[in-house]
């Protein structure tokens, strides 16, 4: 839950007015004029963003039959001289990079037909997680530290071998590629994306330092097919917990939006909420306050549902 919910115009009613050409403040009689919203930048949010794209990295695991074999964990470090260039587009920056990938001498042939050399026509899935060094370990050993900007990186399925990959980085910077041995590797890379901030990133500018926690994925990261999206939508509805958590390795980890969108309308997820939350939250105020009232109780699970 956000610690820090915002309160906005709904969105529909914006576009609405924008359509007929009238005044937004027509609707606000609408009961769903406003809405309450998560910040997206407290702990609760990060944490939150962190566990969904960890079970879409999974999902993908899952789709490459628990195969890691020529899936890759990467830590690349970038020269100051491209901070400029890389805080100004960091995706386009990674998307470039990913592109010489595919144009690799290896993964070309030459048309017969013409007798040019075509590139194949390769995708695979990749997420980055931007971490500014916070010089702890520099601080450690005695060493200045630049505050270098890394890029945690997972390559599921990757055409190229490792030596290949970290070739096409090192003019850029520094870089770490091994093949990933574990999904453990996966969870160790989204941990960067709760990572706090030290204290001793005053010297730090802050152009770089928003960069740190970023998460950059391929497109279509962790989507479902028809048959997972048919066997996701018969798991949520056994039962109250499957409908807002899914175990990986015995650890529950939140569903993500995007998933519950993919297999429910949003009438069907609203009518799901509403008959499960309230059963939800008045079992933990039971849980909380075992020495409350009744009525102390109810005045709590209200104030919970309505805040």
């Amino acid at each position: 839950m956000c610690n820090k919910p915002l309160r906005i115009t709904n969105p529909h009613y914006i576009k609405l007015a924008d359509q007929l050409g009238v005044e937004i403040s027509q609707f606000s009689n609408q009961s769903d004029y406003k809405l309450q919203v998560p910040c997206g930048k407290c702990v609760q949010c990060i944490k939150k963003r962190q566990q969904h794209w960890f079970v879409r990295a999974h999902n993908i695991y899952k789709r490459l039959g628990y195969n890691l074999s020529n899936s890759y964990f990467c830590t690349f470090t970038l020269k100051p001289e491209f901070y400029e260039a890389f805080c100004k587009e960091p995706y386009a920056f990674i998307r470039r990079f990913i592109d010489r990938m595919r144009k690799d001498q290896f993964l070309r042939y030459r048309n017969p037909d013409t007798g040019r050399f075509c590139y194949r026509k390769i995708s695979f899935p990749y997420l980055f997680v931007l971490e500014v060094a916070d010089g702890k370990r520099a601080a450690q050993r005695r060493l200045h530290s630049e505050h270098r900007l890394h890029l945690h990186a997972i390559m599921f399925g990757c055409p190229l071998p490792w030596w290949r990959v970290r070739h096409y980085w090192m003019p850029f910077g520094l870089a770490w590629v091994s093949p990933l041995r574990h999904f453990g590797g996966v969870r160790y890379a989204m941990k960067y994306v709760t990572k706090k901030s030290a204290v001793h990133w005053n010297d730090v500018p802050k152009e770089i330092l928003d960069l740190h926690g970023r998460l950059y994925v391929s497109h279509g990261f962790g989507r479902l097919s028809e048959s997972e999206k048919d066997a996701l939508r018969a798991y949520m509805m056994t039962g109250c917990k499957q409908w807002f958590s899914i175990l990986i390795d015995n650890h529950p980890y939140s569903i993500p939006r995007y998933y519950k969108l993919a297999c429910f309308t949003k009438d069907q997820i609203r009518c799901r909420n509403d008959s499960l939350i309230p059963q939800l939250v008045w079992e933990y105020v039971l849980r909380t306050y075992p020495t409350y009232s009744y009525y102390k109780k109810q005045l709590i699970k209200h104030s919970i549902l309505w805040q």
